[in-house]
């Protein structure tokens, strides 16, 4: 078993797939690095996310800020039932 990153987690479930899937999904789409979709996907969110909560590029940002982070993140998983249909 492989201990992934929670916020790649987040990324996957955001497309309906496992860690897995989602890793083996990238590696066709992004044959360069297979790691492009989720770098661009996460420069997003940390875009949207400082955007809403009015903090700039280049703030520092505290543990509290990044629990924050990581519960927007969580909102875009795609619920189970949602993913079941579009597998």
């Amino acid at each position: 078993m492989t201990d992934w990153n929670p916020r790649f987690v987040a990324y996957a479930r955001s497309h309906g797939n496992s860690p897995e899937a989602q890793l083996e999904l990238d590696a066709e789409q992004w044959p360069g690095g297979k790691m492009a979709g989720f770098v661009l996907w996460i420069s997003e969110r940390w875009r949207e996310w400082r955007s809403d909560n009015r903090r700039g590029r280049d703030d520092f940002l505290s543990n509290e800020d990044h629990a924050s982070f990581d519960a927007f993140i969580s909102e875009f998983a795609v619920p189970e039932t949602q993913a079941a249909r579009s597998a």
